[in-house]
């Protein structure tokens, strides 16, 4: 998994009780509907995607950090030789040099709130996100605030790793919200969450790096981003998003983003070995891109769900498709032609100003490649 530091100066979000950050502003905000999980039918262990899964290459060079080992015997948390028996009582004790918070297997229930301008990791102790269960009590599980100012300055990062965060329901991020500097999600499960925006995960606009590895986001819901909204930036910072070897199931979004909705804004995005299925929406049933072209959609799989609002063969409705890309110029294809992609499966139709591949049915599958 490579963290990405870029080396520039940015203004840091103002942090707040209530989770709200730049791009909101003019956005609808009634409540978006049920979080019910698969409500489809199936279990995520039901799909087999056909693509060439092999993994991208996220490994730093290097050796990899040393975490220390946890301890688990009688404690909920343990960071270095530190034991702690809740998850909240960790977080107040993390300091700046720890180099991760080990959660013990269990069920935690509780909404977390971090300001920090450091690392904070947290990562579950057996290596499986099925045995340490994060569950929101109301609001967002986690709302993190993680800065640290200078060009210089190493970046304030979150990550978690190999742990299930089960949302409640938030404006922004009905499971997490964040505005750091670095965001990670390293085998991780987030499922349930119910938001106006990023059911599962929200993710502020000057966020300079976004990584999702083998990460698996179940039964989000929103208006935009059923699982993950990537905010518009307040400004011309290099940004990326990167979604390796990760799945997408039964996330919904009533206006546009079934699975993830990216906003305007100069953003790298990278969807490399990564499954959408039974995802909804009116637009953009698996990926809505407003103003924004992704850098790299490759070895992609969506299957059925698909949206509610068709494209004519025409191009003259500028809704509806499975991805929806409403930029100009848009790229499709792995060899610099426009609107030159190899996609199987699906009907595809590409008008000027907006791409879109069609309306799926349930059950129809189609791979980007």
């Amino acid at each position: 998994m490579t963290i990405l530091s870029i080396a520039l100066a940015c203004s840091a979000p103002t942090s707040s009780d209530a989770n709200t950050t730049a791009g909101l502003e003019g956005l609808p905000s009634e409540e978006s509907g049920d979080s019910s999980a698969f409500a489809q039918g199936g279990q995520p262990g039901d799909f087999e995607p056909t693509v060439d899964t092999g993994a991208p290459d996220f490994e730093p060079e290097g050796d990899p950090p040393d975490f220390g080992a946890p301890i688990c015997e009688g404690n909920a948390v343990s960071i270095g030789d530190r034991t702690y028996g809740s998850v909240q009582a960790g977080l107040d004790h993390y300091m700046p040099a720890d180099p991760a918070m080990w959660v013990c297997p269990g069920v935690y229930t509780g909404s977390y709130s971090i300001s920090a301008n450091y690392e904070i990791n947290i990562r579950g102790a057996s290596g499986d996100p099925d045995d340490v269960m994060l569950v929101s009590d109301g609001g967002s599980t986690f709302t993190v605030f993680a800065w640290r100012g200078g060009a210089e300055a190493d970046p304030a990062r979150f990550v978690l790793t190999d742990v299930t965060v089960v949302g409640g329901s938030a404006e922004a991020g009905g499971a997490i919200y964040v505005a750091a500097q670095e965001f990670i999600l390293d085998s991780v499960t987030v499922m349930d969450g119910v938001a106006s925006y990023g059911g599962g995960v929200f993710v502020d606009g000057d966020t300079r790096a976004v990584i999702f590895q083998d990460t698996s986001f179940l039964a989000n819901s929103a208006i935009r981003g059923g699982a993950v909204f990537v905010g518009s930036p307040s400004n011309d910072d290099a940004r990326v998003i990167s979604v390796g070897e990760s799945d997408f199931w039964s996330n919904t979004a009533t206006e546009s983003g079934g699975a993830v909705y990216l906003d305007d804004g100069g953003l790298d995005a990278v969807f490399l070995h990564t499954n959408a299925m039974l995802n909804e929406a009116p637009e953009g049933g698996a990926y809505y891109f407003s103003g924004q072209k992704p850098t790299d959609i490759s070895h992609v799989s969506i299957t059925g769900g698909g949206v509610t609002q068709t494209v004519t063969e025409s191009g003259a409705v500028a809704a509806g498709g499975v991805v929806s890309v409403i930029t100009e110029d848009v790229d499709f294809g792995m060899d610099g032609t426009d609107n030159d992609r190899d996609v199987q499966g699906c009907e595809q139709d590409f008008g000027p100003g907006a791409s879109f591949l069609y309306s799926m049915q349930l059950g129809q599958f189609c791979e980007l490649y």
